[in-house]
């Protein structure tokens, strides 16, 4: 089997959302102290073919034809809102943003290859009965009765009825040719085979049992059916209804479950046109009980997983992902839309970029631009080696994350055989080394901010910017859209005209990246080696991809790939696999509903275990910074004094340390450590002569009883010798001795 291959990958998703402390004094009217503003110009060149869309023409028997956004005169143009959407992404990965990228889609899933979880533990562990769907208007609940069901050969509907019948017809085709309302009299008969016995329709007489034609969507041949009687057929519901003993809640439930995970044309048509008995369905009910797995519109049916994608998404990030009283640093500098009043404005604008250089256009040959599956649990769900598929029914599955398509060196076309037009379409690529000039205006933006911005538009400091590309445009899953921004000006102005300004790139990007350090507490290296940022920054290097495979699998590969339980290997940096399991530990911010944002809060609000438990994570983080605080206030000042030190003369120096360390002692048997070596010294200070300071510094040291307990003892035997050792000292020095 060759290994899962695709032209995107993804960035991990952290459970840490960062939520910078000042968020609740942003404002685009009330200027921060220490904020700036200004205007960046740049200079976009792309490296691959770039085609930015605009129009998009399509001719009959011929595929859409993507044209470049143009400007008035026709001259390219890179929209500011493409630019904006492109950088926006970027800083939502590089400042662990919410993860917002994802639709909520709920997928269903019928999977039948080998040893599949659907085989298992859907149609292994449960029976299949025919059943009617009816919707009760006084109760407002639906209802749920079994009843009998034969299968019926399309050749007997066409010799019966004059009707053809055709398996590879969708549901609806079949339907509209012969009504779920137009009921007909069947007589029936059993068959022994394979799958058991087996109730087919006999005769379509007036003399038969009462029933109705229920048709599914194409039927796929399986192994060993080559004949038409395998496959082309159909069925009839009929006999007494059996009421089912199963709550309302929970048909309710397992029928809005259906119409979720079902076509919308086919249930839509369904809902709009039943019989009198209601919709038939296949109710699946587990093995030797009575409790109601699922129901759906073919015997083996497309199954709702339990959870969706935006489900597992924010069970990982937790409520902060969705949360109003949340906003991290993308929205703050961005913009968002927030209810009461507490939207933001961006703080950033993008111009349109124009052309400055342009090296021609091209058009593609017709190519089909294939959208990601998230249903591929192999690539869209984080997967240990070995084993079955984690998948969506798991409430421990974890997203993949922020799907990204991997950097490439080159263009490269992928004609197709496909006859079907609306998959395919031809590009106009502008050819490499154009390039596009542009300005960003910011306002009122914190260096941190600042520094943000424009690490996201170089993907990292200079040295490491000339590796590093954007995406941009159509076609990046072919290669196209390798773009480089470069800041040509950083124009800027300081708030208060105090502040330091400076027009060097490098030093506000590494004001940035210790700040992310610094919030990024880990037991790896902090945000710099994040799982995170080195899994996007490999997929941003051109050089480390350009021996990858980065085309989409051929489906009896893809197929092959899922029977064999593979996944999408790991990035890689330097050859070796980069990790995708982070060290981050979740912590709070210390503007979680203080300031204005207080006023988001609601008594409801305060109530929730998820609130409370930010707010301790607050309380936490608060503690742990002001004992940090105090460690380094604590630092600075032994520096200090250790700096002092290093200027007294060597007996100076020896009493000063001695009395450092002393008044350092908290409890008095920690002091009491301390006799011995003043005992010591004020030998050493008698037997050898020294300078007066330093004597009379050890003198008020070892008689300052707040300080020392040399002298702090009761036993008067002991404190007599001591009392003599001071004295001599004093004598020899003639110290200054205190009343």
């Amino acid at each position: 089997m060759s290994q899962v291959h695709t032209p995107y990958h993804f960035v991990p998703l952290s459970k840490w959302i960062y939520m910078p402390d000042w968020a609740h004094l942003v404002s685009h009217d009330v200027p921060f102290k220490d904020g700036y503003s200004g205007v960046i110009d740049y200079t976009l060149t792309n490296s691959t073919p770039l085609c930015v869309g605009g129009d998009q023409k399509q001719a009959n028997g011929e595929p859409t034809l993507v044209q470049w956004a143009k400007d008035p005169k026709g001259n390219p143009v890179i929209p500011g809102s493409s630019l904006k959407g492109m950088i926006r992404n970027v800083l939502e990965i590089a400042t662990f943003g919410k993860f917002s990228g994802i639709d909520d889609s709920h997928f269903a899933y019928r999977d039948v290859s080998s040893k599949s979880h659907y085989l298992s533990n859907v149609v292994q562990k449960n029976v299949v009965l025919p059943a009617w769907l009816k919707f009760n208007s006084n109760s407002k609940n639906w209802e749920l009765t079994t009843c009998k069901a034969a299968k019926v050969k399309h050749s007997k509907l066409k010799a019966a009825l004059g009707k053809t019948i055709k398996n590879i017809d969708p549901a609806v085709t079949k339907y509209k040719s012969l009504p779920l309302s137009q009921s007909i009299n069947i007589t029936t008969f059993v068959k022994e085979g394979k799958q058991g016995r087996v109730t087919w329709v006999e005769n379509i007489e007036a003399a038969g049992e009462e029933g109705h034609l229920v048709f599914c969507n194409n039927r796929i041949k399986g192994m060993g059916q080559s004949k038409p009687d395998d496959y082309e057929f159909s069925y009839c519901f009929y006999g007494d209804e059996q009421s089912v003993s199963v709550s309302n809640d929970e048909i309710n439930d397992k029928a809005n479950k259906m119409f979720i995970s079902h076509g919308e044309e086919q249930i839509a048509y369904l809902v709009n046109n039943q019989s009198e008995k209601g919709i038939p369905v296949f109710a699946l009910f587990e093995k030797g009980q009575a409790k109601l797995h699922s129901l759906g519109l073919a015997k083996m049916p497309r199954v709702l997983y339990n959870h969706s994608a935006t489900d597992l998404a924010t069970i990982h990030q937790t409520q902060a992902r969705t949360s109003e009283h949340y906003f991290d640093m993308s929205e703050l500098m961005f913009g968002t839309l927030r209810e009461q009043g507490f939207s933001l404005k961006s703080r950033v604008s993008f111009s349109d970029a124009s052309v400055t250089k342009n090296q021609g256009v091209m058009v593609s040959t017709s190519v089909t631009l294939n959208g990601p599956k998230a249903t591929f649990k192999g690539a869209y769900l984080e997967q240990k080696s070995g084993g079955e598929y984690t998948d969506y029914d798991n409430k421990n599955a974890k997203i993949a994350g922020w799907k990204r398509y991997v950097t490439q060196s080159k263009f490269e076309e992928n004609p197709s055989d496909n006859k079907n037009l609306n998959v395919k379409s031809q590009l106009e690529l502008l050819n490499i080394n154009s390039q596009f000039s542009g300005k960003i205006v910011f306002h009122n933006l914190k260096n941190e901010e600042l520094g943000a911005l424009l690490w996201s538009l170089s993907l990292g400091k200079s040295e490491v910017a000339q590796k590093q590309y954007h995406g941009l445009g159509h076609g990046k899953s072919l290669g196209a859209g390798a773009v480089q921004l470069v800041v040509d000006k950083l124009s800027i102005n300081a708030n208060d005209i105090e502040n330091e300004v400076s027009d060097c790139t490098d030093f506000h990007i590494q004001q940035f990246i210790e700040h992310m350090n610094s919030q990024h507490s880990s037991d790896d290296s902090g945000w710099s080696e994040s799982v995170q940022l080195q899994n996007f920054l490999s997929m941003t290097n051109m050089e480390e991809n350009k021996d990858r495979n980065l085309n989409y699998m051929a489906l009896g590969d893809y197929q092959s790939a899922k029977n064999y339980k593979a996944s999408l290997p790991a990035m890689t940096s330097a050859g070796k696999a980069i990790k995708r399991i982070e060290g981050q530990v979740p912590s709070g911010s210390l503007s979680f509903s203080k300031g204005r944002l207080a006023q988001l809060c609601t008594s409801e609000d305060t109530d929730d275990t998820w609130f409370n438990s930010e707010k301790q994570k607050q309380i936490k983080l608060a503690k742990d910074l002001a004992f940090e605080a105090e460690q380094a206030q604590k630092a600075e000042q032994e520096a200090q004094v250790a700096k002092q030190m290093d200027a007294l003369p060597e007996e100076m120096k020896k009493v000063a340390q001695l009395q450092f360390t002393l008044e350092k002692a908290i409890t008095i048997e920690a002091k009491r450590e301390f006799n011995a070596p003043i005992e010591e010294m004020l030998n050493e200070l008698i037997e050898i002569t020294v300078s007066n300071d330093a004597a009379q510094k050890l003198y008020e040291l070892v008689t300052n009883k707040r300080v020392c307990e040399y002298l702090n003892i009761s036993n008067k035997k002991k404190l007599k010798p001591r009392k003599e050792l001071i004295t001599s000292l004093i004598a020899k020095y003639s110290l200054t001795v205190k009343s």
